[in-house]
């Protein structure tokens, strides 16, 4: 039952996503089983879909999860919770450990695609993702990553190089620059 609400949504591309479908499919399930809604979760759900709605009509080209996204990568990226460590583990790794560039990239590049962000999230996220690497919490992360280096018992160097090229491009000294200058400037 839950496939039939969730699953057209779940293979969709990220912009199509629209909550209320989802919220209505989900309703009519829930008379069908005995399950409740927490009170407060129902409440948040209603307020976020009541928003949705008010934004498609003002812009009937809106998608809540393009707006979502930079804020869920943010977090991912910079929470250091044992929760969102898994999650961040889940989403960079493959079940078999190997790491996933694409998604690496597609954290970073949801992150980083407006200048502003780079300027103010570069330093929190580049000083979460060092914290997270030489922390006891990294072993994981170091553990993956060393076995990504090994494919069909070769040492294979292709992803190791990808992500390297992407943390030089990312977090370039011109890049930590001008984000230290613009939270300097924002704090006076």
């Amino acid at each position: 039952p839950l496939k039939e609400v969730l699953g057209g949504s779940l293979g969709a591309e990220v912009g199509n996503f629209n909550l209320k479908n989802v919220t209505d499919k989900f309703s009519k399930l829930m008379y069908s089983y005995p399950f409740r809604v927490p009170s407060r979760f129902a409440l948040i759900i209603r307020a976020v879909v009541s928003q949705e709605g008010l934004a498609l009509r003002l812009d009937p080209e809106f998608k809540i999860l393009k707006i979502a996204y930079p804020y869920i990568a943010k977090k991912l990226l910079t929470d250091n919770s044992e929760e969102i460590l898994d999650i961040l583990l889940e989403v960079v790794f493959d079940k078999k450990g190997q790491i996933q560039i694409e998604k690496v990239e597609s954290l970073l590049n949801i992150l980083f695609r407006d200048s502003d962000n780079i300027n103010s999230d570069l330093i929190p996220v580049a000083n979460a993702g060092l914290k997270l690497f030489v922390s006891k919490k990294g072993s994981e992360v170091r553990k993956n990553l060393l076995l990504s280096l090994i494919k069909d018992e070769k040492l294979e160097f292709t992803d190791a190089k990808k992500l390297l090229a992407l943390i030089r491009d990312t977090f370039s000294p011109m890049n930590i620059a001008k984000s230290a200058v613009q939270n300097i400037i924002s704090t006076v």
